[in-house]
Order: structure tokens, then C-alpha cells, then sequence
């Protein structure tokens, strides 16, 4: 996204696809965290973000983080219709926190 925030005055991103995005310093904190509850853990750890956003929103808030860093003006809330992918998406992918 911030390579395009740097290309295009206007973007165009889906607003009826949700996910819960993880800040990179929020898994590290969790990896931590397990690594000194049990240095061999077994199994699969799962974790994200506890926030529900679409991809709009997502763009939103991070176009707000890099103001004045960029070109990007405006963001075109579309659907996934009109975005057109090659693959197709899920409208939910937000993983149950326990």
C-alpha cells in the first residue's frame, strides 16, 4: 500500500471484504511471549489482529499514518465486483480469538 500511496492520487480498494490485519510488532510481542511460557512449543500458534476491517478501512488508517508521505488524495471504497480480481476472495476471512 505505501508503494502505491507514493504512485496514485486516487485509489480504488474493496469495502466488503473483512480480515483483522497484525501489526508486525504485535506478533513479534506474542512470539515473546509463547517463546518464554515454553521454549518448544508443539503445535500451530495462530494469532492476528483483535480490530475487524475491510480493506478500505485498512487503507484508511494507513494512508493517515504515512500523511504527507504520499500522493494517494483519496480512497474509492468498491466492491470486489468491481475490483475484478483473478482470484477470487472471501468476504470474511477474521480468525475467532479464544
Amino acid at each position: 500500500m505505501q508503494r502505491l500511496f507514493q504512485t496514485h492520487p486516487e485509489l480504488r480498494v474493496v469495502d466488503d471484504q473483512f480480515s483483522c490485519p497484525t501489526h508486525a510488532k504485535d506478533l513479534a510481542r506474542h512470539c515473546i511471549q509463547v517463546a518464554l511460557k515454553n521454549p518448544f512449543p508443539i503445535g500451530i500458534q495462530h494469532f492476528c489482529g483483535q480490530e475487524v476491517l475491510s480493506w478500505h478501512q485498512f487503507a484508511q488508517q494507513l494512508l493517515k499514518k504515512f500523511q504527507g508521505e504520499t500522493k494517494t488524495q483519496v480512497i474509492h471504497a468498491i466492491s470486489s465486483a468491481e475490483f475484478d480480481a483473478a482470484a477470487k476472495r472471501p468476504e470474511y476471512s477474521v480468525l475467532e480469538l479464544a
